[in-house]
């Protein structure tokens, strides 16, 4: 069977049992009215039959006339529906994004994702140029200081005490429970939109790489050895480095995201 005609008898079967008695009944009699109509004018039966040509002039266009407008009419509802359905969806993921953008800047006050991405990517090229920088170069102590000034101007201490060296991040223990409840709130967020959002989206969705990376930083951000927080717990100064820049990327990954989401607000 033809497609067209399964998807006509899919539809047929979907509708009100009125609807369905309407078309079935409606389309044949106007088939059978509209030949019995011909064939009577071929015999010249109707000029001696004026008033019943009319009448069955208007039951031709009654059978065919009210099939058609439900199946309009149906379309039209159809439609809106469609219409008022992708505006909620879209409200509910505009309210998803405005959570998820909000969650990242809140270890940041004051700041918007376009200075945090600048600010981040700053640091993490200073970082990269410490890393080749040898342990006794006498400039490698005020490049670190300046790292470590930039990031507590970038996510302050809770306390507001300024940190000054890598042993400053363990001293203040709320600023850890505080990172790891931050962290907490943006996966929360990214998954509510990622797994809730993201199906209903049918064009505009991340870009692969920004997707990507995004879910990655999602799952290891502030996960051992990606984050500043434990000092130099056993290991070397250049380590915690490593570990300072990795949050950073996850960080400038997240916020790339929240910032190509910012079309659904």
């Amino acid at each position: 069977m033809p497609r067209p005609i399964t998807r006509g008898l899919g539809w047929l079967r979907a509708q009100p049992r009125t609807t369905r008695f309407v078309i079935s009944a409606g389309l044949p009699l106007g088939f059978v009215t509209f030949g019995l109509g011909l064939w009577l004018d071929s015999i010249d039966w109707w000029s001696r039959h004026a008033y019943l040509l009319n009448v069955v002039s208007g039951l031709t266009g009654v059978c065919f006339g009210v099939p058609f407008a439900v199946v309009g009419l149906d379309y039209l509802n159809r439609a809106q529906e469609e219409a008022r359905q992708a505006e909620r969806a879209r409200a509910r993921i505009g309210a998803q994004v405005i959570e998820f953008r909000s969650s990242l800047l809140t270890a940041s006050p004051g700041r918007n994702l376009a200075d945090l991405i600048t600010t981040a990517e700053a640091l993490r090229n200073q970082i990269n140029d410490i890393r080749l920088m040898h342990d006794d170069d006498p400039a490698r102590s005020d490049a670190i200081a300046t790292v470590i000034a930039g990031f507590d101007r970038l996510m302050p201490s809770r306390g507001g005490h300024p940190r000054t060296s890598p042993e400053a991040f363990v001293l203040r223990s709320g600023d850890l429970s505080f990172m790891m409840r931050w962290r907490t709130q943006v996966k929360t967020r990214w998954e509510a939109f990622y797994v809730g959002g993201r199906p209903e989206l049918a064009e505009g969705w991340l870009a692969d790489d920004t997707e990507i990376a995004a879910h990655h930083a999602v799952e290891q951000v502030m996960s051992n050895n990606r984050h500043p927080w434990k000092g130099l717990r056993g290991i070397s100064e250049r380590a915690w480095l490593d570990h300072l820049r990795y949050f950073l990327e996850d960080l400038i990954a997240l916020c790339r995201a929240g910032q190509a989401l910012e079309v659904y607000v």
